[in-house]
């Protein structure tokens, strides 16, 4: 299989990080809520993903559609539903950023030891230093998902209806 490479690389962390509790929901210490990770080594393909020089884990993603939003449930600002398109591939870190990843560009970057490995307690000003710090160091394009990008990957691997 040949991939035409994606030019942009993003990395995801927890809203715990920016200390709010947003689309990226709670970090569970439950045994037998399963993982995103085991989801995504399920049905992914080893060469869809990549290792970059942070040990950050990540996982391609191929241009697709899906029903974005919900007319029926959930908060005001999630109607109309509508058709999204990604039209590009990108990659995505498997697993969120975690505190000793991020120490390797803010080595005094403190964290909330009940939400370890994970970094948190950081503003998303730091999540894009973060990913300004991996584009300057690598010399590809880092960056947060939009939430287009972000409920695109999360339905694919959720099992969600929606999708493609």
């Amino acid at each position: 299989m040949v991939l035409i490479p994606a030019n942009v690389l993003i990395v995801s962390f927890s809203a715990l990080s920016f200390g709010s509790t947003g689309m990226f929901g709670q970090v569970s210490d439950s045994p037998d809520a399963g993982t995103s990770s085991e989801k995504i080594e399920s049905v992914l393909p080893v060469e869809y993903s990549l290792i970059n020089s942070a040990g950050i884990s990540l996982i391609r993603i191929d241009p697709g559609s899906f029903i974005m939003g919900n007319d029926n449930e959930g908060n005001w600002d999630e109607s109309p539903s509508r058709k999204v398109f990604i039209s590009q591939p990108f990659y995505i870190s498997r697993d969120l950023v975690t505190a000793d990843q991020f120490r390797q560009f803010r080595s005094e970057a403190g964290c909330n030891e009940d939400h370890l490995p994970y970094i948190t307690g950081i503003s998303w000003y730091d999540a894009v230093e973060f990913c300004k710090w991996l584009t300057e160091k690598e010399g590809v394009v880092y960056r947060l998902p939009t939430e287009a990008e972000w409920e695109y990957v999360a339905r694919q691997f959720s099992g969600s209806t929606g999708g493609k």
